[in-house]
């Protein structure tokens, strides 16, 4: 089943976005766009906890509870990681700001292209041999053909066809989930991965983590005066990361048969796998919660110089 599993999973992940994309897409137009170069700090305000706090949390982390080598090296990995298309999806299912969450994941990817190398030499250079270098091509391929075009095709199905768009939308979306589904119960049934293969303390404090970058992250742009809409999609956005492009990059950067790089790249592969799939739950849950919020829900003061866009309405 595995090998099975293997030969499809590329194929199933790609359909996948391309319908959440598409279908997402047909609720947007141009002119939600429109506002967010006017409010550049909720996207630096991304990139800051996702590649500064993050990464600093799991050296606090490593130096509070001893890890195995290659799961501490893959939770760094994972944090350096740009947010993922899951958080798109995630996002509209939660009621949240898509446009400025799309616009967040393309900037975070960007520029994950020349922090990436960057950070992993300075926290993680002992562990690592050689150049580290990011498979670029293959990230700017993916963001233009699983995102971008699948975003303005649904985009073109709302201008073209406005009264058609809203059931589009519908039915691509749920077939995203269903396909989702089959991916997540093809990668539980295959035995990628063992779960408990580190014990039961390491699932547990990766979930543990990601309940840490949500929660700081909701909490800093609740006091920084952002509404209900946006504090729930830059969370999102920083607690959903690119596993995918975890593993990508994984493959560049162990070469060797030697047993460190073996036992390096076996637990970057577990906390890709186990975090990618551990943040579906959690995003469904979050997303829940945050449909049963009260519409009109808002921080108690509006900082200064940060308008609150109320995103999609509920």
């Amino acid at each position: 089943m595995l090998t099975t599993f293997r030969e499809w999973e590329d194929v199933l992940a790609a359909l996948q976005l391309v319908l959440a994309m598409s279908g997402m897409g047909a609720t947007l137009t141009a002119g939600d766009f429109a506002g967010i170069l006017q409010r550049r700090r909720a996207v630096l305000l991304v990139l800051l906890l996702q590649f500064i706090f993050a990464p600093l949390a799991v050296l606090a982390i490593g130096r509070l509870v001893p890890l195995p080598v290659g799961v501490g090296l893959g939770l760094l990995v994972l944090a350096v990681m740009p947010s993922g298309a899951m958080s798109n999806l995630f996002t509209h299912l939660g009621c949240g700001n898509l446009a400025l969450s799309i616009t967040a994941t393309v900037s975070s990817t960007t520029i994950c292209l020349f922090t990436v190398p960057w950070l992993l030499d300075w926290l993680a250079g002992p562990l690592l041999t050689g150049e580290i270098t990011m498979p670029a091509g293959a990230v700017a391929g993916d963001v233009l053909l699983y995102l971008l075009l699948p975003m303005v095709g649904g985009m073109l199905v709302r201008r073209l066809f406005p009264v058609g768009a809203r059931p589009f939308s519908l039915w691509t979306v749920r077939a995203s989930l269903v396909v989702l589904g089959i991916i997540a119960v093809g990668s539980l049934g295959s035995g990628r991965i063992e779960v408990a293969e580190y014990g039961w303390s390491v699932p547990l404090l990766l979930i543990a983590f990601m309940i840490l970058q949500f929660s700081v992250a909701r909490g800093v742009t609740y006091l920084l005066g952002y509404d209900a809409a946006d504090a729930y999609t830059l969370a999102i956005e920083v607690t959903l990361r690119n596993g995918n492009l975890a593993i990508l990059f994984s493959s560049t950067l162990f070469t060797s048969a030697a047993v460190l790089s073996q036992r390096l790249s076996s637990g970057l592969l577990y906390v890709a796998l186990f975090y990618g799939g551990a943040t579906l739950f959690l995003g469904v849950l979050l997303a829940i919660g945050q449909r049963r919020l009260p519409p009109l829900e808002r921080p108690p003061r509006q900082a200064a110089g940060l308008p609150g866009n109320r995103g999609n309405p509920r």
